[in-house]
């Protein structure tokens, strides 16, 4: 079916306009990532699929990528800044045609489709990716990445192996062109501060569905639950949980700052990001339009990157100013020793090379 499909998709490119080929299957299997858990955070339920505006060019190729999010979105705005320099490099032969809300399915969803060919372009979370190259559970470990540290993070992101990642990727059929982040994980509870990783200890935290991040918690001391996004948030209102673990943008929307006022910026697992376009699709491009894709989604990366670094200061100080929140900074490298049996134990599983630039 991938063979037929992407010669399908190679001739419309010659044709000089990029189309699907076909709808998707859904996935037997919904993997819940930070990005679906936000599905219904930033717009609203039911609302109408709505696409990237077309470019004047009406025999542009275009480039179809799905996200789970809405338009007002971090991943949304990332996505502008990609479709913007895509443009512009190409004169606008080739645009990004965007849909949100999950219209094109959840993340893995998604994944799938670029790999057979049926949508073209994937940017979304690394925690489903690990699904299809186990590598990639390297980005759901604790302290993989130091928030205090981003320089040295970004300096491998972006460098040799930051490229054997993204080149891993052309084993399910994609071409990877950046790595970025959203973000990372905070714990937020309603009990009391929490400064060391000791302080946690016996409280009631609902973390997403995922054993590493599990682990982390167990390791520190508390009681992690698995529970939904969503019905987390009651739970923390109603004290069936004392607190959770989430990026700041989701418990600033979702209003947890109302139900709990302990904030600690533990910043223990970043929320990973990937830009990354079906591979025959990328080489059915001209020279010219792959060096556009590749430099629109280095463009998008760094964007988010730093915007998503602004947005965590920006809420921390709303939570602090306007809802009272304690805030909490922490020595990272503390919390990184507490947790470090969760990482070994995944050791034997990730790339060397990947392990040793991050860890040692």
């Amino acid at each position: 079916m991938k063979k037929t499909i992407s010669l399908l998709l190679c001739a419309a490119m010659t044709a000089g306009v990029l189309s699907g080929c076909g709808q998707k299957d859904t996935a037997s299997e919904t993997v819940r990532t930070e990005n679906q858990e936000q599905e219904n955070t930033n717009g609203a339920a039911g609302q109408a699929p709505k696409a990237e505006e077309p470019a004047d060019n009406k025999d542009a190729a275009v480039i179809r990528c799905g996200i789970t999010v809405s338009q007002n979105s971090l991943p949304a705005e990332a996505l502008e800044v990609f479709n913007e320099s895509l443009k512009k490099a190409t004169d606008g032969t080739v645009r990004l045609e965007v849909f949100y809300d999950g219209t094109m399915g959840n993340e893995r969803d998604v994944i799938e489709g670029v790999s057979m060919g049926t949508i073209e372009m994937y940017a979304g979370s690394t925690a489903p990716l690990a699904n299809f190259v186990d590598d990639f559970n390297i980005w759901d470990l604790p302290y993989m990445v130091d928030m205090n540290k981003l320089e040295d993070a970004y300096a491998i992101m972006d460098g040799a192996i930051g490229q054997k990642m993204l080149d891993s990727l052309s084993s399910i059929g994609t071409k990877g062109l950046a790595i970025s982040h959203q973000g990372f994980r905070c714990m937020l509870n309603g009990k009391k501060e929490v400064t060391k990783p000791a302080d946690a200890k016996n409280l009631v935290i609902r973390t997403m569905e995922n054993d590493i991040h599990l682990e982390f918690y167990r390791e520190i001391g508390a009681n992690p639950v698995a529970m939904a996004s969503t019905e987390a948030f009651t739970a923390l209102a109603q004290g069936t949980i004392d607190g959770m673990d989430n990026i700041l943008d989701a418990f600033y929307t979702q209003g947890a700052f109302e139900s709990a006022k302990y904030l600690t910026m533990t910043g223990h697992i970043i929320s990973g990001y990937v830009f990354l376009i079906n591979e025959d699709v990328f080489n059915s491009l001209t020279e010219q339009q792959q060096a556009a894709v590749q430099q629109a989604g280095k463009d998008a990366a760094v964007f988010m990157r730093n915007r998503a670094m602004e947005k965590m200061d920006e809420i921390a100080e709303i939570a602090r100013d306007e809802y009272g929140v304690t805030v909490t900074q922490v020595d990272t490298q503390e919390w990184k020793d507490a947790s470090a049996k969760v990482a070994e134990k995944y050791k034997g599983g990730i790339d060397t090379e990947y392990w040793n630039a991050f860890y040692e």
